[in-house]
């Protein structure tokens, strides 16, 4: 404990350094951009954040855990007329986890490159005032609403991919996007190497490819917008990385009208997801399964016309299970690259939903009592979608079907405060999940009625 403590420390205190570097302030962002010729640029962010879970929705999971997320980025890019060079380096690491933490390249990636692309922009294509822009290199990517393809925020690490990506965007703002790449592999992989931050590279396998075609129309009459969008995932097992095997197809509609001041606003997404997967990654299951399955969301808001702009907002989401274990078909959603902090709370060691096998209705209220807070608050239910399928974020399954569907209640709430506008800002959040009987029927050794998770995190950017 103490050697970790000591190492956490030390890094955090050199890259405070190397950040408030060449004599300047830590908060003096003046200075650092005027000391920059125009062709280059230069940005990154330290951010460090205390977990602390009281006790485990996991299966079989025991006792409480903790962990302390540090994420630094850096990028670097070279400007010039037409063309961009932007460089990427990140580096996620975990520590004072326990001894049963569910640690995954989720939370620990150790100095990786994010991002390393050319980009080439061009105006005025097409038409006056349309731009266009190619990057081709390691990406990191957003599609739509980031339900199914994300970069991540609150998570401590990335996902990224090897290809092309070309976005095209007209003068009244609509947006088409195309890309085509390899979906690019996290490690380490072992439990050991992820407990000790072992650096070990990051590769695309060569046998999964992902591509996506978007368009977003934001022409509509009343301020209306409609995205439609197909998405494209074919992988296989390649000699050091197992899959799912997904040979998957999804496609969806999304429509909203966006949020203002004296106004309702709306969303409304659906999405459908066919093709071939198997139920596991591992090496022994070697049955292609039918698959079709389906998500849809309807969120409707309020926003009151005052100064602290406070909303309140009634959500649904709906996420196909497996209905049927042995008839040949996989029912349940995947959700791909997508992130789900937004919608479902907090992740890093807590986490407990996910877009499969769920249906779920909440109530949101957020305001923002000066420039600087943001405060949230958030009551959601959650129930199985599929009698027959797991809660799937814990992994507690119920074969026979003899357990009620009824996963339980969350209570969340978070405050923002940009302590230093656009430089340093402070975020703390909670979590409060009364389980259902779902879990205590099928793990009643294990499982517990009243789950509490709290975080804090400062993040300074420059």
């Amino acid at each position: 404990m103490s050697i970790k403590l000591t190492y956490l420390f030390a890094l955090v205190f050199l890259t405070s350094f190397h950040l408030s570097g060449n004599g300047a302030s830590l908060f003096d962002k003046e200075n650092q951009v005027e000391s920059m010729p125009s062709w280059l640029y230069v940005s990154g962010s330290q951010r460090i954040r205390y977990e602390s879970l009281n006790k485990q929705f996991r299966s079989q999971g025991q006792g409480g855990d903790q962990q302390v997320a540090l994420r630094t980025l850096l990028a670097i890019g070279i400007k010039s007329s037409d063309f961009n060079f932007v460089i990427e380096a990140g580096d996620s690491r975990a520590f004072l986890d326990d001894n049963d933490s569910p640690l995954s390249t989720s939370m620990v990636n150790p100095v990786e490159l994010i991002q390393t692309y050319l980009m080439w922009e061009h105006q005025n294509l097409f038409e006056k005032d349309g731009h266009s822009s190619l990057r081709v290199g390691r990406l990191t990517l957003d599609v739509g609403s980031r339900r199914l393809v994300a970069r991540s925020k609150f998570r401590n690490t990335m996902n990224t991919f090897s290809g092309a990506e070309w976005k095209y965007e007209t003068k009244q703002g609509n947006e088409l996007q195309m890309f085509y790449t390899l979906p690019v592999n996290r490690a380490p992989a072992d439990i050991s190497d992820l407990k000790n931050n072992h650096i070990e590279y990051d590769r695309p396998s060569g046998r999964a490819h992902f591509w996506g075609v978007s368009y977003t129309d934001k022409s509509l009459i009343q301020s209306h917008e409609l995205t439609i969008f197909s998405l494209g995932l074919h992988e296989n097992d390649s000699k050091k990385t197992t899959t799912s095997n997904r040979d998957l197809i999804t496609t969806g509609i999304v429509v909203k009208k966006p949020r203002k001041a004296g106004h309702f606003d709306y969303l409304m997404e659906s999405v459908y997801q066919f093709g071939e997967s198997r139920k596991s990654k591992k090496v022994t299951d070697k049955v292609d399964l039918e698959h079709f399955a389906h998500f849809h969301r309807v969120e409707i808001g309020f926003s009151a016309p005052v100064s602290y702009a406070p909303r309140v907002a009634l959500e649904y989401d709906y996420a196909s299970g497996d209905s049927n274990g042995k008839d040949g078909r996989n029912e349940r959603f995947d959700s791909l690259f997508g992130a789900r902090r937004f919608d479902y709370g907090p992740t890093g060691i807590y986490g407990p939903f996910k877009r499969s096998n769920l249906n779920s209705i909440g109530l949101r209220i957020t305001a923002r009592p000066s420039r600087f807070t943001e405060f949230m608050s958030s009551y959601r239910g959650f129930w199985r979608a599929s009698k027959s399928d797991a809660w799937v974020a814990s992994g507690i399954s119920d074969v026979a079907n003899v357990a009620p569907r009824f996963l339980g209640q969350q209570l969340e709430v978070r405050m923002r405060w940009k302590i230093v506008p656009h430089t340093l800002h402070l975020e703390l959040g909670s979590a409060y999940l009364r389980a259902g009987k779902f879990s205590r029927i099928m793990e009643p050794k294990t499982s517990k009625k009243n789950i509490y998770y709290g975080y804090a995190q400062v993040s300074y950017m420059y």
